[in-house]
């Protein structure tokens, strides 16, 4: 969760889906899981933020998802560390 929103990941028989945003508005993606080979903490700086850098979760393979940087520290690094769990099990 966020301060304002969510962040929800879904896993199920290898098709993952990321939804970022308020009750039913927002975005969805979806990603293969099977095909997710990092999955890691990214820094960055927004184009249109003056000079704030901002963290956010990246799994990355045949393509490339990031998300999470509307999440506070401890929730993103719950989730970031979950997904790596699930990954490292062959979830």
């Amino acid at each position: 969760m966020t301060s304002f929103g969510k962040v929800e990941v879904r896993i199920r028989n290898g098709i993952g889906t990321v939804f970022t945003g308020v009750g039913k508005t927002g975005w969805t993606r979806k990603f293969n899981w099977n095909e997710i080979d990092r999955i890691y903490e990214h820094l960055t700086t927004p184009a249109d933020s003056s000079l704030k850098i901002v963290h956010e979760i990246v799994m990355d393979g045949k393509s490339w998802l990031a998300f999470g940087a509307s999440l506070d520290d401890s929730n993103r690094y719950y989730v970031l560390n979950t997904l790596k769990y699930l990954k490292l099990e062959g979830e």
